[in-house]
């Protein structure tokens, strides 16, 4: 129910399936070219959407003129903040979470959407890499081709999602607050 009603609330029609994007919308994030690659393989799945969730930040594009642009219009969905609450539901509605990042700090939404049972597919130009493993898709953030060849290797091939699922969820759970504090008390003391 909580999906379903996070889904309404975001506009999707029911049975269309989306890929998500959660995080703040400025240029190192990388939306553009995920725009670009989304356009590629959208033609081809006329039931997949993408949605876009967090607010514009310092330097954000007119991706809703990059969408128009190529051809995406009613494709697109443009969330801005989620609430925490709808924030799970969101990804466990998700096929696929893509984060393109350039770079990052950490990349939460990688270990929540994986903690969800959604697989993930980042940007290895980035400390995506330290945090998805061998438990998601990884590609080159400059290469709009390999994006939408990991997007579409998630949608599609249901045996590889079902195991990145599983992986995903193995991986997340290597991420606690325990362990966090155990391995600063190491390095600090």
């Amino acid at each position: 129910p909580a999906i379903e009603r996070t889904r309404r609330g975001l506009g999707l029609a029911p049975g269309r399936t989306y890929v998500l994007h959660v995080g703040t919308r400025q240029p190192r994030k990388n939306l553009r070219r995920l725009l670009l690659a989304f356009a590629q393989i959208a033609p081809g799945r006329p039931d997949l959407d993408l949605v876009l969730a967090g607010a514009p930040g310092w330097g954000a594009e007119d991706l809703a003129g990059v969408a128009g642009t190529q051809g995406l219009g009613g494709r697109v969905v443009f969330a801005d903040y989620v609430p925490e609450p709808e924030l799970a539901a969101l990804y466990s509605g998700a096929v696929a979470v893509v984060l393109p990042s350039l770079y990052e700090g950490f990349g939460l939404p990688a270990v929540e959407a994986m903690a969800c049972g959604t697989p993930v597919a980042a940007s290895r130009g980035s400390s995506l890499v330290e945090v998805v493993g061998d438990a998601g898709l990884l590609f080159d953030p400059h290469d709009v081709v390999e994006i939408a060849s990991a997007v579409a290797r998630l949608v599609d091939d249901p045996d590889l999602h079902s195991r990145l699922v599983e992986a995903g969820q193995r991986r997340a759970a290597q991420f606690t607050w325990a362990r966090c504090a155990s391995a600063g008390s190491r390095e600090n003391g």
